[in-house]
């Protein structure tokens, strides 16, 4: 995907992950509006907004980043340039692989809607503050302390 968002997307508070899925066509290649080369990826590292510090472990590392433009409604995933996954720094100051292949969940659930046996949310029109277990698999789990999951990295 290289160093670019997709733009444009109709990203909304809870959209789905799925939402950026749908902007990759073939070779892994966006299909519509982008925003990069230019966008350099960590260029504003001291910028605490999204999406140039920060990214959401709602699809599985090197997957595509969408929003409705460079920086407003994005979805941002882990990326790096090491082919097949990420480094991943924990707060232990363990630094691991992981692959891309790792369980991310399904792309197309959002708090607005969990699964069931899921907790709703206390209040639906803030989906953002979900505390249950991870919507988004393993990958979800080791990015969130509120579903109280334990998860071992090999």
């Amino acid at each position: 995907m290289g160093e670019a968002i997709a733009r444009d997307v109709g990203a909304y508070n809870s959209a789905p992950p799925s939402l950026c899925l749908q902007q990759v066509g073939p070779n892994r290649q966006f299909t519509g509006n982008i925003q990069g080369p230019d966008w350099l990826i960590g260029w504003r590292w001291a910028d605490g907004r999204n999406p140039y510090t920060f990214f959401y472990p709602m699809l599985p590392p090197n997957g595509p980043s969408c929003g409705n433009d460079g920086e407003n409604w994005c979805i941002v995933t882990a990326s790096s340039r090491h082919p097949g996954g990420v480094n991943v720094l924990f707060l232990d100051g363990a630094v691991r692989f992981i692959s891309e292949t790792i369980d991310a969940g399904d792309p197309t659930r959002t708090a607005t809607a969990p699964p069931p046996g899921f907790p709703p949310l206390v209040n639906p029109s803030r989906p953002q503050d979900y505390t249950g277990p991870s919507l988004y698999g393993v990958w979800g789990a080791l990015g969130s302390a509120y579903g109280k999951e334990s998860v071992q990295v090999p």
